[in-house]
């Protein structure tokens, strides 16, 4: 059924709906290793983001095959927000665990909460980082906009940047290269360090 083509996710949701049950495989593949780097971003652990990947795609799965999910042309987002709230939840878990094990065992629980918070804190940084991000780029001229998502979002090389835009290499590199000039005059302006 599929070919050497790259699918959008759009066209591997409609595969899979249609009864191509490989293309959900092909959709998790495709978004695993951002699942990975993020969830590790934010536990420190290669190990258990691996492990909590594991479990973010069964999650997403199962949403899947219950036929919940409301194709709004952004499943990237929709993915990565499972993760964020998946992860979040493991570190409440993991806490109120810790917590927990710490009185049992009778040791001063204050000892063992700065390793939770510096994670939880990582997290809420990682979530800041990314609102502002996507605020500075939302106010790019919409070509520029464009490329950058492309580049950073969906780890598009400038090549395929341009073939899917029908435009110039060069012309996407520029792109960049002026909305990489734009976003730094946006931060100075707004005094912003990221």
């Amino acid at each position: 059924m599929l070919s050497n083509v790259m699918l959008s996710d759009r066209d591997l949701l409609r595969s899979y709906f249609d009864g191509h049950v490989e293309s959900l495989s092909h959709l998790l593949e495709k978004y695993t290793p951002h699942i990975v780097k993020y969830v590790q971003m934010i536990v420190h652990d290669l190990d258990l983001a691996k492990d909590l990947t594991q479990e973010i795609l069964i999650k997403v799965s199962n949403v899947l095959c219950k036929n919940r999910y409301l194709d709004m042309g952004r499943f990237k987002s929709w993915i990565m927000r499972i993760a964020h709230n998946y992860v979040i939840d493991y570190i409440r878990s993991s806490k109120k665990s810790a917590t927990m094990n710490m009185q049992k065992a009778g040791y001063d629980i204050l000892s063992r909460m700065p390793l939770t918070d510096e994670c939880m804190e990582d997290a809420i940084i990682g979530i800041e980082f990314e609102k502002k991000m996507q605020d500075i780029i939302r106010s790019l001229p919409k070509e520029q906009q464009d490329v950058v998502k492309m580049r950073y979002y969906d780890e598009m090389s400038f090549k395929e940047i341009a073939k899917r835009k029908g435009i110039k290499i060069n012309t996407a590199l520029g792109r960049m290269h002026y909305a990489l000039i734009n976003m730094r005059k946006i931060l100075g302006k707004k005094g912003n360090i990221l």
